[in-house]
């Protein structure tokens, strides 16, 4: 498992919206700043928290972006109902799945449906428009007494604790639930400070002081990484690991705020010596967590319509409406959540449809 900014946009963005004992790693006084569903998702990936610091912007330059970017959002397929019928038979209509506890994963034509019900878990798989497997389950052995359980596409974590220290267990299984494995990928005390990031290669787990990302998708692929003032605990964030930047949009009230890391220093990008740089991004509602070549995805939500931008990589100047994609949202308050797949995005919520418990999904992609 935005928030993955700019003045002269603020008339874009003149509304503000802007387990199981477990929860998307839980525990973490990080995760407060949380606005909406989405965000939980995402955000709950942090451990028990050390202290956060709590620091004032007056003496920190912000900069406001008023440029504009070279690439135009494109909604590609809108599909109210994904596959022309629910996603499952055993999920009522009037269920409602926790975010931690489902998880959609997109590959070419192929959307799979990845949740836990009743104790169980399961995966729903629609190909070409069309539900070829609903309800499979995935005979996943789950640990006891864990802190923390989520859903990551094909992929569940597991957080276990004792008084002293905790374990990050990860299971593994292909897209169709087959060749189920379990590894551990990482180890701490308990009042180390971790979370989920969402980077360029995927969801990756970050332990404090570490100094390094393991990927979800193959836990044998570690990257360097440092955080030298602990950035990443102040909202969601991306990790270009090409370019080796993390962007950090906080979640506090008022005006959202972005902040860049160089993960290869540990060093946030300042306007001038012991002065951090920041973004006034406005009042974007929500940071999609993911990327193209130059840009990072917002969007926003207005009586029912989704708004979806790009801003650019360097500026974190924003395209404007006039390059930006609308679709329209199903469900009464904002539920989207969103996955990257290569140059797509996907934003998609669970909601009933037609009397069924189903997917709406909206494709997203940009030209130059």
């Amino acid at each position: 498992m935005e928030k993955w900014l700019i003045g002269a946009i603020a008339a874009v963005f003149l509304l503000s919206a802007c387990s199981e004992e477990t929860s998307k790693g839980t525990g973490s006084s990080t995760e407060e700043k949380e606005k909406t569903e989405n965000v939980e998702k995402k955000e709950e990936a942090s451990g028990n928290s050390v202290q956060q610091k709590e620091e004032s912007t007056q003496d920190k330059p912000v900069a406001t972006a008023t440029s504009s970017v070279s690439e135009k959002v494109v909604l590609e397929d809108d599909q109210k109902q994904l596959g022309g019928e629910g996603y499952s038979d055993i999920v009522g209509v009037n269920m409602t799945l926790s975010e931690k506890d489902r998880s959609v994963m997109v590959d070419g034509d192929t959307v799979y449906i990845y949740f836990f019900f009743k104790g169980k878990f399961y995966v729903s798989v629609c190909e070409n428009g069309k539900w070829i497997e609903k309800d499979k389950e995935i005979p996943v052995n789950l640990s006891k007494n864990v802190s923390a359980r989520t859903v990551y596409e094909n992929r569940i974590l597991e957080v276990k604790q004792d008084n002293k220290d905790q374990e990050f267990v990860l299971h593994t299984f292909d897209k169709n639930g087959d060749n189920i494995k379990e590894v551990v990928i990482g180890d701490s005390r308990v009042n180390v400070e971790y979370k989920i990031l969402e980077t360029s290669k995927g969801d990756a787990l970050y332990i404090d002081g570490n100094q390094e990302i393991v990927l979800l998708a193959d836990p044998t692929k570690k990257y360097p990484f440092k955080d030298d003032e602990n950035i990443f605990t102040e909202g969601r964030n991306y990790v270009d690991l090409d370019n080796n930047e993390m962007f950090s949009v906080n979640y506090s009230e008022g005006p959202l705020e972005g902040k860049k890391v160089n993960i290869e220093s540990g060093k946030p990008e300042y306007a001038e010596p012991g002065k951090q740089m920041i973004w006034g991004i406005g009042n974007a509602q929500e940071f999609a967590g993911a990327s193209t070549k130059n840009s990072l995805y917002f969007y926003e939500t207005f009586e029912g319509d989704t708004m979806v931008y790009l801003y650019n990589k360097e500026t974190l100047a924003s395209s404007g409406v006039e390059d930006s994609a609308t679709v329209k949202m199903l469900s009464e308050k904002n539920s989207w959540d969103s996955v990257q797949a290569g140059e797509y995005l996907y934003l998609y919520e669970f909601v009933p449809f037609e009397n069924q418990s189903s997917v709406h999904i909206a494709k997203f992609t940009y030209s130059e």
